[in-house]
């Protein structure tokens, strides 16, 4: 048995991030405005507001939308993304309507989009998979030009901002927008998500919902300081073998659930954001700079696509099994697509085998989804999301990955493509 083993994302906690929010827990005090404070200068917004997770942050400002336009029912998402924007999409009582994607960025395929909008649309939710910007202006146009909300889903992309414009912050370019504080998020804190905007009437009514919902329960505090000790704890490639080899625990499953947790953040969660706040810029150069190493080294019978790129994308590029990402960016997972699904299992059960933390990602589209099939009756078939599900892998690229496990993942790939 291997007892080396990668998380496949997200980011080490502090120690002493953990001891902090577990004193100002006890003191009783909250720090919201200040963490917010904060984030709206980041982010140049004028209006956010911490919620319990990602996914009721999708469903305040679902909620919210539908009250302003209430004659609108249909929500367009894509056909490959998490299962939970769907699942916020249906609590809050809209229909889902599914679009497929583009092999570019991952984003919408944007004629495809463009036959799906009806009288009917209430919103589009465009999702910056991997933390990856998707083409939001071409997708803002579409919207605008039929007077339909649109919301950015950038719960694997805070603190990454457009290609060669770091003042444009991935989840504050749309009318709304909403991270995620989750396991495996690029600011991870096992609980929260944020919702962003600069529409002063849509969140007057999302804040008007939000003071309707409940704060997490003194039991459900203690879980949550738990769950943190343990995650700082087993979040160690000589550790972390053992709540992955946990059934229950479920890491890494992509599951349809309804019954997600609506409230407001924990004063836990709270302490911890004020804390770690400094990570995000961090937490962002230590992924840009494991992808700049690992493009640098797949691609080496191509030119340096940038000044930094002389290892990852080197060594790659001579096989045609696979197709890299063209830009060093700090993705939150490094996006690898294979040739064809017989190849991607192989070459995924040879990285898995080391202890790599490589994943396939969402498995299948989310019409396919078991759970989520009845709730959608769609029968077309998404060809992009389908073939995405079939040929992908991610690599990690978090603090844990060292130079010799990136060159590991490297002799694999290179050796049984």
């Amino acid at each position: 048995m291997n007892f080396f083993s990668l998380p496949p994302s997200g980011n080490p906690i502090p120690i002493s991030h953990i001891f902090r929010a577990t004193s100002v827990f006890f003191r009783n005090t909250q720090g919201e405005d200040g963490f917010q404070e904060i984030i709206k200068t980041y982010l140049k917004v004028k209006h956010c507001l911490l919620v319990s997770s990602g996914t009721a942050a999708l469903w305040l400002i679902l909620k919210a939308a539908k009250k302003i336009e209430q004659k609108r029912n249909e929500v367009i998402i894509p056909a490959y993304t998490c299962p939970s924007v769907a699942a916020a999409v249906i609590r809050a009582g809209l229909k889902p309507i599914l679009c497929d994607i583009n092999m570019q960025d991952f984003g919408f395929e944007l004629e495809a989009l463009k036959k799906k909008i009806n009288f009917k649309t209430l919103a589009i939710i465009i999702v910056h998979l991997f933390g990856f910007p998707s083409n939001i202006r071409k997708v803002k146009q579409i919207s605008r030009s039929s007077n339909i909300l649109l919301i950015e889903d950038a719960a694997q992309a805070l603190g990454n901002s457009m290609i060669n414009s770091p003042q444009e912050k991935l989840g504050s370019l749309g009318d709304i927008g909403f991270y995620s504080f989750g396991r495996g998020k690029p600011l991870t804190l096992n609980h929260g998500g944020l919702i962003v905007t600069n529409n002063s009437q849509l969140f007057e009514q999302i804040f008007q919902i939000y003071q309707t919902i409940e704060r997490p329960s003194l039991t459900e505090n203690f879980l949550l300081l738990a769950k943190l000790y343990f995650y700082v704890f087993f979040f160690h490639p000589s550790l972390y073998w053992i709540p992955q080899s946990i059934p229950f625990l479920k890491l890494g499953k992509t599951i349809f659930d309804l019954n997600f947790k609506i409230k407001k953040t924990s004063p836990i969660g709270v302490a911890l954001a004020n804390k770690s706040i400094g990570l995000i810029e961090e937490n962002k150069k230590v992924r840009q700079k494991n992808t700049t190493f690992l493009l640098q080294r797949l691609n080496e019978n191509k030119k340096v696509r940038q000044k930094n790129t002389t290892f990852l994308l080197q060594r790659l590029n001579s096989f045609k099994k696979i197709n890299l990402p063209a830009y060093p960016f700090p993705y939150l997972r490094f996006p690898l697509i294979v040739s064809s699904n017989t190849h991607r299992n192989r070459l995924l059960a040879h990285l898995r085998a080391q202890g790599l933390g490589a994943t396939m990602f969402y498995p299948c589209p989310l019409n396919e989804q078991p759970g989520l099939k009845e709730y959608l009756h769609d029968t077309n078939i998404y060809p992009n999301a389908k073939k995405l599900s079939q040929t992908l892998i991610t690599l990690p690229l978090h603090q844990e990955v060292s130079h010799k496990d990136l060159n590991t993942m490297v002799d694999i790939i290179t050796h049984y493509l």
